[in-house]
């Protein structure tokens, strides 16, 4: 075997941890599971009940884009093929293709930016 290629293979000692990496992992997992923790005390989780609201979050991987759902930019060179309808929200559009919920969109957030 070549000498350069026998460098270049993984080998253990490349998966072990200093104890700098296991003690930053290890602060790491604590801090995410106290901050967990305390979204399970009861009076929190009766506040959130309190608002009755809930979250639908919508990814379509590899289905339609933004622009032929939920932000269609009418009138751009940008938009999308589909045409934009209004919704019951004024001011408020969204594709043609999504009629059921252009009515419904009263009831409804879109975060169409992060």
């Amino acid at each position: 075997m070549d000498v350069t290629h026998t460098k270049s293979l993984c080998t253990p000692s490349d998966h072990r941890w200093s104890r700098r990496q296991w003690l930053g992992a290890t602060a790491g997992a604590a801090v995410g599971a106290a901050g967990l923790g305390g979204l399970l005390q009861p009076a929190i989780a009766e506040e959130i009940a309190k608002t009755n609201r809930q979250v639908l979050f919508v990814w379509i991987d590899g289905g339609m884009s933004q622009l032929e759902s939920w932000d269609p930019k009418p009138n751009t060179k940008f938009g999308g093929p589909f045409r934009a309808i209004p919704t019951s929200v004024p001011g408020i559009h969204v594709s043609e293709l999504l009629p059921q919920t252009a009515k419904q969109m009263h009831h409804l957030a879109v975060v169409r930016s992060l």
